[in-house]
């Protein structure tokens, strides 16, 4: 019985190793398809390709998007190309597996209608029936195939149905959506046009006395046309005649919509700056008409923001020392004919103080502080926000004060005796930031 077993495993692996395995490779796509339409214009049309008994045809016809079925023959009727997976796969019966992959069922993947094909593996069978005399039979319950696409019969069918096309037809239909396409360019640039050149005619109305032109609001607002991509025309029919007249009717029914309705425009509003506050009184849209975007809209200045309000101008003195200040920066002039020390500085502003000691800032006699010795009070400790002033009218501005001060410690070098002086001066918020 051993030698028995023995032998019949031999047999088979002879058997096996001398059957010779399938060379039959599927073409590639790109291989098996020609193009065989050459309509440069039509950019989306599909056919349903079917076999009847008369031989193959198209029983359908769509345009737009892709149609999305698997197991319906639709070909992309501009290039001739399959819109189903035509790759090389492998599927099974049964419990059986791929030598390295599950494989899927061959009822889901063979298919008559798209030209997918499946050879049996004489591999594989030579493999079950080795295994069986191990497994007792259990290797036997599948089977393995090859899956193929048949480029040879799908261009033969191909050419069959593209052969019954009405070709005038479909040039007729190629011209159609051609025009279809560049009537709607035109109004697509023309609302775009429109939208980038708007004539929008700005008041402004300064609530808050203090606005003089400050604010290019012609920069503030964006115009958006709202027409922004072509809309696809789907249609799906059984003859090309009726995808005809159909693609006509929305044609026509688009042009309609175009002429009676009134095209428009949005209209954005950028938000307030720091400097002033605002409000704009406008519509949200515009209309666009004779290629133009036209309209008015309304700005209320209400009030006025200031930063680091200071005197542009600020001079203190005694008989030996004079202090000048721009508003952000120190410089000294020595009136005497001797060398001079100066020690500290003091600012004062609105209630607060900022000080410098240490400073031991010598001048010749009779000189000025050159100015990149100047000293700038930015570096200062200074609390910016008694400086800063929020929604402000030129009523409140006239009627707040802002007192700015300064008080200077130095020596006269030859006496080495300390001296000082000490001035504060109050201005109208108003005078401080009119011109600003």
């Amino acid at each position: 019985m051993k030698d028995n077993l023995l032998l019949l495993i031999l047999c088979i692996v002879l058997v096996v190793c001398c059957t010779p395995t399938s060379n039959v490779k599927a073409q590639t796509t790109e291989q098996a398809h020609e193009h065989l339409l050459f309509i440069v214009n039509i950019e989306m049309l599909y056919g349903l390709l079917k076999k009847t008994e008369s031989g193959y045809v198209f029983s359908n016809f769509k345009t737009g998007p892709q149609p999305s079925t698997r197991d319906e023959a639709w070909v992309n009727l501009v290039n001739g190309l399959p819109i189903w997976d035509t790759q090389n796969r492998r599927c099974g019966k049964g419990y059986i597996k791929d030598r390295k992959t599950a494989v899927p069922d061959c009822a889901d993947v063979v298919n008559d209608k798209l030209f997918l094909e499946s050879n049996f593996d004489v591999r594989d069978a030579g493999m079950r029936v080795l295994g069986a005399a191990f497994t007792l039979g259990l290797t036997l319950t599948g089977a393995s195939y090859d899956v193929t696409f048949n480029a040879s019969n799908y261009k033969t069918a191909y050419e069959q149905a593209y052969g019954r096309i009405n070709k005038e037809t479909l040039t007729t239909l190629s011209r159609e959506l051609t025009s279809f396409k560049a009537d709607f360019k035109r109004t697509h640039d023309t609302y775009h046009a429109a939208a980038s050149r708007p004539d929008i005619n700005i008041r402004v109305n300064d609530q808050s006395g203090l606005y003089s032109n400050q604010i290019d609001f012609a920069k503030m607002i964006q115009v958006k046309p709202t027409l922004i991509a072509i809309p696809s025309i789907t249609v799906e029919a059984e003859t090309l005649e009726k995808i005809l007249d159909d693609v006509r009717r929305y044609k026509q029914d688009l042009h309609d919509k175009w002429s009676l309705q009134t095209a428009d425009a949005e209209i954005k509003y950028l938000p307030t700056t720091s400097q002033f506050n605002y409000e704009w009184r406008g519509p949200r849209r515009l209309p666009v008409k004779d290629g133009a975007v036209r309209g008015e809209v309304f700005v209320d200045v209400t009030s006025k923001n200031v930063d680091h309000v200071m005197p542009r101008s600020y001079e203190a003195k005694d008989a030996n020392l004079v202090l000048r200040f721009d508003g952000y920066k120190i410089t000294f002039v020595n009136r005497t004919a001797k060398f001079i020390m100066i020690d500290s500085i003091a600012f004062y502003y609105n209630g607060k103080i900022a000080q410098r000691g240490g400073l031991a800032l010598e001048m010749a006699p009779q000189s000025e502080t050159l100015p990149q010795n100047a000293l700038d009070i930015s570096r200062w400790p200074i609390d910016h926000k008694y400086l800063a002033f929020r929604g402000i009218t030129k009523p409140v501005a006239l009627q707040t004060e802002v007192e700015i001060g300064f008080a200077v410690k130095y020596r006269l070098v030859d006496t080495n005796k300390e001296q000082s002086f000490f001035s504060k001066k109050k201005y109208s918020l108003y005078e401080l930031i009119a011109k600003q």
